[in-house]
């Protein structure tokens, strides 16, 4: 059976959660000091330390917490850390935890939180120095503290009746004063809001109303179903925000070329990558 693209995306976002990415090496000086099996690296250090990171940078701004999170086990002396890069990707600096002593026979979660306070890094790396073993780390991640994934989407703030897609990332959500909801996104990263499906059909027109205040760029749009509720498409326009927007254009349904004929549509409207947006009392109508 077809799945709409709503559907599609949020499990392939979810699965993508669940695998822990590949971890780079560096620090080893010979290959018996890092083992790696069925995605556990099991780390003795001969020498100096040895450090493990995964690959991806995590958008952040100045003065944010990130936490740090490492799943590990065996006996030793570990870091908890992060590298920092500025908007060209040039590592600025990087920062440590205190030592860590690791004693466990069972996979333990080991968390350390830490501040970015570098006005020029715009994305940090995680990682896990090694230094007495051996250790065995199962996976290094990194949370922004009052930031928003698929770990706490359920008990993020609300913009009124409008839900969250479960891909939605952003590096900040807090609700706003007198309602609705502020969202800071870093590069890479979209928070998108839906309301429930409703009838329609070809030439119905819909007036989106609401506020949007602070600097950079909102889509709102009209996902597109047909009668078995399967996504046909969508329609979209782009809200640039720089104080305040003015009044929002009108969407028209329309049945892609090619597509089958729809009868239903979703609402929706997304904080873009790289914006600073409140959204507020943020409405839908039909006007026809």
């Amino acid at each position: 059976m077809k799945k709409s693209l709503l559907t599609l995306t949020a499990v392939l976002a979810l699965s993508a959660f669940a695998a822990a990415p590949k971890l780079n090496i560096s620090g080893q000086k010979t290959p018996g000091e890092v083992v790696e099996k069925d995605g556990v690296y099991t780390v003795t250090p001969s020498k100096i330390r040895i450090q493990l990171y995964p690959k991806l940078r995590q958008p952040v701004y100045t003065n944010v917490e990130i936490e740090i999170i490492a799943e590990v086990s065996g006996s030793g002396n570990i870091q908890l850390g992060y590298h920092g890069y500025d908007r060209r990707g040039v590592w600025k600096n990087g920062y440590s935890s205190k030592t860590i002593r690791v004693d466990a026979e069972e996979t333990e979660t080991v968390k350390q939180t830490l501040k970015v306070e570098n006005k020029d890094i715009v994305s940090v790396t995680p990682y896990i120095s090694v230094f007495s073993g051996p250790v065995k780390v199962e996976s290094v991640a990194i949370r922004v503290i009052g930031g928003l994934d698929a770990s706490n989407i359920a008990d993020a703030p609300k913009c009124g009746s409008w839900n969250y897609v479960p891909y939605s990332r952003a590096l900040k959500c807090n609700a706003a004063e007198n309602g609705g909801v502020n969202i800071v996104t870093g590069a890479g990263q979209l928070t998108e809001f839906v309301l429930k499906n409703v009838a329609a059909k070809d030439g119905d027109t819909y007036q989106f109303d609401g506020e949007f205040t602070g600097k950079g760029n909102v889509s709102i749009g009209l996902h597109l179903y047909d009668k078995r509720r399967v996504w046909q498409g969508a329609v979209w326009a782009q809200v640039k925000v720089n104080g305040k927007n003015g009044k929002l254009p009108l969407l028209t349904v329309k049945t892609p070329k090619g597509k089958q004929q729809v009868t239903s549509i979703v609402p929706v409207f997304r904080v873009v990558q790289n914006s600073d947006i409140t959204c507020k009392s943020v409405s839908v109508k039909k006007t026809n």
